[in-house]
């Protein structure tokens, strides 16, 4: 075929909540504090995203959300000065939860 072999670019989707991994410690000792949070995000196909910019949030407790550090590779961080207790930690990606979030 004249022309050929053709090239073509191909790219991530956008991030996606579903698709996304956020992993927040189940238990953390007293030595461990400040906790901390990373996230990756991930299109909805598997691809990792490599670009920063997406609309991640983090709330502990139904509280007021938390903005990660955005490292602008597609992972994201945050440290949580928690005190001793339980805590629910809700990600999300654009207000819808982050897979396995809490």
């Amino acid at each position: 075929m004249s022309g050929s072999p053709f090239s073509s670019a191909v790219r991530t989707g956008p991030a996606d909540a579903g698709g996304s991994v956020a992993v927040v410690p189940a238990c953390v000792e007293l030595s461990q504090i400040p906790a901390r949070i990373t996230i990756t995000a991930f299109d909805a196909f598997g691809n990792r995203i490599a670009h920063g910019g997406d609309a991640f949030r983090i709330r502990v407790n139904e509280g007021s959300p938390i903005t990660p550090t955005d490292k602008g590779d597609g992972s994201y961080t945050a440290s949580l000065n928690l005190t001793v207790g339980v805590f629910r930690v809700d990600v999300t990606l654009a207000g819808a939860a982050v897979a396995d979030s809490p």
